[in-house]
């Protein structure tokens, strides 16, 4: 950022500015013009209650032009060139100037206000800020995995891991992001990835540790003969007396389909969509005995299989050097 110099310059955007139409103030005592040739004329007071960067500059010595008016002479309102094209100028003046706080509909424009808000020490707009990067989570999470990582934002890390789970792991296009982080992180990223499929193709695998008569009601759990829809030699016996359990056939479907789809995607709503649901609902239709209570029985026991995968992810953590 600079002063504007007092020869022309040869850049018509800047020799030819044009107003802006949002935080334009006709008694404004100082003008920010954007790279693009945009004039914001600000409150300096506001600006440096905002930013430790902008106090320090207005605390150096100015010495404005003096022009002539209508009547008298007054003295030019100074001129600061920024760096910043209009667009940013925009998002950091909506986080500094009373106002609606900027809408940031998009991660490139969370990561235009992050970049403003380390630029121009904006701390007090980081939870606002963060936020709004923690919306992308869903959409973009190993974009805002790097951009956690980028600013040493532990919190953002994990919950960008943790949503990138929902997804094919590592699969999809290459993330711009990560040339900002170390290789380190990426590793670590996957490293994790892999330590939450493990843990949830455990509970899907070994499926007869923790499932009981409460949590997997008939007809998903029959007793030995009670359905003829019932695959042979898959009974368990459970502790404190529990008599002899057989998991129906479709029931086998929905474990191995589970254990193949949290391979990949090891996420608790992996396993009670639709998507999912559909073909074990289908096979579980074509028993007369089964058919009408197997929606009920898989809800339950979806509902307890969710809240074990989303236990087993829980304790699994990230390791970063912040």
């Amino acid at each position: 950022m600079s002063t504007v110099p007092d020869k022309p310059t040869s850049d018509p955007s800047l020799s030819n500015p044009s107003a802006s139409v949002v935080h334009n103030y006709a008694d404004g005592d100082v003008i920010l013009q954007s790279s693009d040739g945009i004039q914001f004329r600000l409150y300096k007071l506001i600006l440096k209650m905002a930013s430790p960067i902008f106090a320090d500059m207005f605390s150096l010595p100015q010495s404005p032009r003096a022009v002539e008016g209508d009547d008298q002479l007054e003295l030019e309102v100074p001129i600061v060139v920024m760096l910043e094209d209009a667009k940013t100028l925009t998002i950091m003046l909506d986080l500094c100037f009373p106002g609606p706080l900027p809408p940031l509909n998009s991660l490139d424009d969370a990561k235009i206000a992050i970049a403003v808000m380390k630029k121009f020490q904006l701390e007090f707009s980081e939870d606002y800020v963060k936020g709004k990067l923690m919306e992308n989570t869903l959409g973009n999470p190993e974009r805002v995995f790097a951009i956690g990582w980028q600013h040493e934002w532990k919190d953002i890390v994990i919950s960008a891991a943790k949503a990138s789970l929902r997804q094919p792991l590592l699969t999809g296009a290459i993330v711009a992001e990560f040339a900002n982080i170390p290789a380190t992180a990426a590793w670590q990223l996957l490293t994790y990835q892999r330590a939450c499929s493990g843990s949830c193709m455990v509970l899907a695998r070994f499926w007869q540790t923790w499932m009981t008569r409460e949590n997997a009601p008939s007809p998903l759990l029959v007793e030995s003969g009670g359905c003829r829809c019932v695959r042979l030699g898959l009974c368990t016996k459970y502790p404190a007396g529990q008599p002899n359990f057989i998991l129906s056939s479709w029931g086998v479907t929905y474990m191995d389909s589970a254990c193949d789809t949290l391979q990949h995607t090891p996420y608790p709503s992996s396993i009670t969509s639709l998507a999912f649901l559909a073909p074990i609902l289908m096979e579980a239709g074509l028993c007369d005995v089964c058919k009408d209570t197997a929606c009920h029985a898989l809800e339950v026991f979806g509902h307890h299989f969710a809240e074990q995968l989303e236990n087993a992810i829980s304790i699994i953590d990230i390791e970063t050097p912040f």
